[in-house]
């Protein structure tokens, strides 16, 4: 079984390349994701969305302390469609990613 908060781990990682950005660009203006307040503002860099104090992550885990878990209910929508809309790219990132792990 996988953590709850696996999802956030992986949407980390399409901020990261760069692909989630593209999805909320066009979600955003339809969809109400926490996370579309502050698309301007996201790096394309995990360890900065995953453990940085001024990351997503970090605010997602203040706001759950005050009971809000919307960040963690939305994390695996904004997946899904990231993975629906841009699987090519998702697709590249991992083979490029792969042959770096092979290489190294």
């Amino acid at each position: 079984m996988l953590s709850r908060s696996s999802s956030i781990f992986g949407l980390a990682h399409l901020v990261g390349d760069g692909t989630a950005q593209r999805y909320l660009d066009r979600a955003c203006p339809v969809r109400q994701y926490v996370l579309c307040a502050e698309r301007d503002s996201l790096r394309a860099d995990v360890d900065w969305f995953l453990w940085s104090a001024t990351g997503p992550r970090a605010r997602s885990e203040a706001a759950m302390a005050r009971g809000d878990s919307t960040f963690l209910r939305e994390a695996p929508r904004i997946v899904a469609g990231t993975l629906r809309q841009e699987w090519p790219a998702v697709a590249g990132s991992a083979l490029r990613a792969s042959a770096v792990q092979l290489a190294t």
